[in-house]
């Protein structure tokens, strides 16, 4: 299935169930990557198929270590995953608006596509993000973060030590 679409991955590389793949540009896994869809192995999960969507000169690049239920990750431009890092069932990560934001633009399908904002995301090593999740375009998820679930995370996070 990966190699079809022509995702570069590591070894131990593991994916459970139909997944919707559609490689465009370039798509990197690192070693010991585990996805599992549609719900068979994380109840979370439910019936959502897992979705890689990687549009004509995007990328995305998924370090080493990398364990998710059910994702969808969309990339019109970067979306960058680092080691270590667990991802809760049916997070989405979409580093574009997906259309213009303004309703003239929306109007004219050419335009529209133009128009849309896409800004790259990066999420650090050791992070853990919930399950429902959605991180938008431009965010960037410092290391050893947590992102609780059900959240819309709109800006960067850092994590902060405490004294």
């Amino acid at each position: 299935m990966l190699r079809y679409n022509h995702i570069y991955y590591g070894k131990n590389c593991m994916i459970f169930d139909a997944c919707y793949i559609r490689n465009e540009g370039t798509a990197i896994i690192g070693n010991d990557f585990l996805l599992t869809s549609d719900g068979g192995y994380n109840p979370l999960a439910r019936n959502l198929k897992a979705a890689l969507v990687v549009n004509r000169g995007a990328s995305v690049i998924i370090g080493n270590r990398v364990h998710c239920s059910s994702v969808c990750i969309w990339a019109r431009k970067q979306i960058c995953i680092g080691d270590n890092v667990k991802i809760g069932a049916g997070t989405i990560f979409i580093d574009s608006n997906a259309h213009s934001l303004s309703y003239e633009e929306r109007r004219d399908d050419v335009l529209d596509a133009r128009n849309a904002v896409s800004k790259a995301i990066v999420v650090g090593n050791d992070v853990l993000i919930g399950t429902m999740c959605i991180i938008l375009k431009g965010v960037h998820i410092g290391e050893r973060s947590v992102i609780g679930a059900g959240s819309v995370v709109t800006h960067t996070v850092n994590l902060q030590l405490m004294d």
